[in-house]
């Protein structure tokens, strides 16, 4: 009778201690979970600073006619990230949000894509500008002549920076220039 006690007392620490180790490891994953949560808020509001100051040096850039313009961010950080540098004409196409809202007819736009890369959406990807990117009225004549797997023209892709384009005023085209 005796062993029969230690055995049902072993076997209920046993199923106590089972519990305590899932419980923590729950708790663990949670911790980590909100963890990489906290981390990647953080990696994106650094991500579109980063767009913001590669803008404001584009913009710049092409108000003092500098016929070459390096770029370092945003770029691509992991398989997730599909940063771009768009340019939208209402006269080509419907424009994003950001642009129209402002009244804006023409305008420039760092995006992100990764939320929209499961799909190719010509919508989606305008509403990842959006959603994800920042914009400034251009009131230029330049077209970028490059292209991305979605759009047939005015995106180049940030990946592998820095990124050097180059503006040609005569011929009104941004490009970039491989390396």
């Amino acid at each position: 009778m005796n062993g029969l006690i230690k055995s049902k007392r072993a076997s209920t620490l046993l199923i106590e201690e089972v519990v305590r180790i899932f419980i923590t490891i729950i708790l663990l994953a949670l911790l980590f979970g909100l963890l990489y949560k906290l981390w990647s808020v953080f990696s994106y509001d650094e991500k579109l600073e980063q767009a913001k100051e590669s803008m404001k040096i584009l913009i710049n850039g092409i108000d003092k006619k500098e016929e070459q313009i390096l770029l370092y961010a945003p770029n691509y950080e992991s398989p997730n990230d599909q940063w771009v540098l768009i340019i939208w004409d209402i006269k080509s196409r419907e424009i994003p949000e950001k642009c129209s809202s402002n009244s804006w007819k023409k305008c420039i736009c760092f995006c992100d894509l990764k939320a929209t890369i499961e799909t190719v959406d010509y919508y989606k990807y305008k509403s990842s500008c959006d959603s994800h990117g920042i914009c400034e009225n251009f009131d230029n004549e330049l077209t970028i002549k490059e292209s991305h797997w979605i759009m047939k023209d005015n995106v180049v892709s940030m990946e592998d920076v820095p990124v050097s384009l180059n503006i040609n005023y005569t011929k009104k085209e941004i490009t970039r220039i491989k390396s």
